[in-house]
């Protein structure tokens, strides 16, 4: 059957590691991540012959693999070579024994090479969704020169969960916050700012006849105190005459506390309307 409930009753066994990986995958990614639980697998050097590795979670394409709070694994590093450097990598190794149809994660050391200068050693790149039998998920490369272990490098990041996310995008203000004193013919043209970003989507009207527009400004600019903002900024627009239906070319910007919109020394219609949206920093 190709169609399958999880999440549900079904009077019988049916939630497998393989579903639950896969919406794992699906909400968290489909790559390889540590996540904020535990020490985040903190790495101690004991000496140049023992690394311990202490609590944490990780998500390897789906596959939710951890060292409990409060416990910790211990990986040995094989002696090194006077006068030479070599790099090995702790990695957590997942594997599925098809024969036993059992599935396991263990932290593993791959031995580098001994040289003059030091490479990482291979290690295997498995796609466990689908259905690779071995994955190696590089954690630390452990530097090695002479029979000194000179560095344990973390080489993964750590996932920001999605309420600390939230958290930090920045938050959108309304119009009156950051725009005010809009001048009466200001149609519908409104404003907001989105972290340091303000945008301001306008729609100006010309009640002045047939002649040129020159600096008109349509709003001052705020800060989150209400006082007044610097920013500069320039954005091209178009103007359209209501009675000719003809474009003509303008630009809008801000400047010296204010928002100003300038036609370019072209001649419009009275009823004609400047439509268009600024986008700039504050």
């Amino acid at each position: 059957m190709a169609v399958e409930i999880i999440t549900g009753h079904t009077g019988k066994e049916h939630v497998t590691a393989e579903a639950a990986g896969a919406l794992h995958a699906g909400v968290i990614g489909s790559g390889k991540y540590v996540l904020t639980g535990g020490n985040q697998f903190a790495a101690e050097i004991v000496s140049n012959n023992l690394i311990k590795i202490k609590s944490g979670e990780l998500v390897n394409q789906g596959r939710h693999m951890r060292i409990q709070v409060n416990s910790y694994e211990e990986v040995t590093i094989q002696n090194g070579t006077q006068g030479m450097k070599r790099h090995d990598l702790i990695v957590m190794r997942y594997k599925h024994d098809t024969s036993a149809q059992v599935e396991s994660a263990e932290l593993v050391v791959l031995k580098g090479i001994s040289g003059t200068t030091a490479y990482d050693p291979v290690y295997t790149q498995g796609n466990i969704l689908n259905g690779d039998l071995q994955d190696d998920f590089p954690l630390y490369r452990v530097s090695l020169n002479g029979l000194t272990v000179e560095s344990v490098t973390p080489l993964f990041s750590v996932l920001v969960p999605m309420a600390e996310m939230q958290k930090q995008m920045p938050q959108c203000s309304t119009a009156g916050v950051m725009f005010d004193s809009w001048i009466s013919d200001a149609g519908d043209t409104n404003g907001f700012v989105f972290g340091n970003i303000a945008v301001i989507n306008f729609a100006f009207g010309s009640n002045n006849g047939s002649i040129s527009w020159t600096d008109i400004g349509l709003c001052n600019l705020l800060d989150a105190s209400g006082g007044l903002l610097n920013a500069a900024a320039t954005a091209s627009g178009v103007l359209v005459d209501q009675q000719t239906g003809k474009c003509i070319d303008c630009y809008i910007y801000a400047g010296q506390n204010r928002v100003y919109v300038n036609s370019r020394g072209n001649k419009v219609s009275n009823g004609s309307w400047l439509r268009g949206t600024l986008v700039f920093r504050v």
